[in-house]
């Protein structure tokens, strides 16, 4: 599996949700019965208990100030680790999934179908889903291979959290907050197309378990209350999610230098390449003459001539 490829799955799964959650009266009908409005005075008591939580959820990770100490972190993490670019590209996979749920918000529309407390009114995909998984899928970018998993699993809480909240206040479905996750997932795929590469990865047994029950605290919090089947479902899905992308992930292994990361990480070795030792010089033949033949009293020929008729032997007593 390869990023690119992993990215069209997740945009498939993204057109899938929406065309049977908002285009087809079966979804529209069944995911009514998921966040169905209040029918007694028992049911709005729960929904009261939770909607405090929920609101005090929304309202800190709704605050700008808040993302921007968290993508600021990034970047300074990144750079410090010598992974500079992807740094970089995790804040662009932030920054798209908002922009990205926005312009599908303005895009997409929700027909009326006739059901019964659907409204036309289209809140698919969630911007607070897409937000809490564009910054996860940013941070695991960023932090090396071996931790990624062990990071995956709270935030994979903080997401479900999230996206239980916007269900909770009324403001989001489930298609909604599995359409942001999904849209989150996919930018990340594409961001990884530039820096993964061709090698053998496996998934970590133990944190697949570990992820795949993060569902459950979630669901033992919301029972009692008919948002308990819609958060369980969110949540499974986004767990699921995670594990395909987790594996990918894994291709990402080496630091990346970035813009500023030659300043913090290591030089680069340089290897050591053996020569061979050059030949020995050739033995002295002493100081020539024009003719080519050593002086007299250096090297074999002492007593050549170096042209015809002329020598160089000394002369007798």
């Amino acid at each position: 599996m390869r990023p690119l490829g992993a990215a069209g799955g997740y945009v498939l799964a993204l057109v899938a949700v929406c065309g049977f959650f908002l285009w087809t009266a079966t979804g529209q009908r069944w995911e009514n019965t998921l966040t169905p409005p209040p029918t007694d005075r028992r049911e709005f008591q729960v929904r009261s208990d939770l909607l405090r939580p929920a609101e005090a959820v929304l309202d800190f990770f709704g605050d700008v100030r808040v993302i921007g100490v968290v993508l600021v972190a990034l970047v300074v993490v990144a750079l410090v680790t010598g992974r500079g670019r992807l740094g970089w590209a995790g804040v662009g996979v932030a920054v798209c999934s908002v922009g990205g749920a926005r312009l599908l918000k303005e895009l997409v529309p929700r027909p009326d179908l006739g059901i019964v407390h659907s409204t036309t009114h289209n809140s698919f995909p969630s911007g607070h889903a897409a937000t809490a998984m564009g910054l996860l899928c940013a941070w695991l970018l960023v932090v090396p291979p071996r931790a990624r998993w062990w990071v995956a699993i709270p935030g994979a809480v903080g997401v479900s959290v999230v996206s239980a909240a916007t269900m909770v206040a009324g403001w989001h479905r489930v298609s909604d907050v599995t359409g942001g996750m999904l849209l989150a997932s996919a930018l990340c795929c594409l961001a990884m197309v530039f820096f993964a590469r061709d090698k053998h990865v496996r998934p970590n047994p133990m944190a697949v378990v570990l992820l795949l029950v993060t569902p459950v605290p979630l669901t033992l919090i919301a029972a009692g209350s008919v948002f308990a089947e819609a958060i369980a479902l969110a949540s499974t899905v986004t767990a699921l999610g995670l594990i395909p992308l987790l594996v990918l992930l894994q291709r990402v292994s080496r630091p990346v230098p970035g813009l500023a990361a030659t300043h913090w990480a290591s030089p680069p070795t340089v290897p050591m390449v053996r020569r061979p030792l050059s030949a020995p010089p050739p033995p002295s033949r002493g100081p020539q003459v024009p003719g080519g033949a050593p002086l007299s009293g250096h090297g074999r020929g002492a007593s050549r001539s170096t042209s015809p008729g002329i020598s160089m032997s000394a002369p007798g007593p």
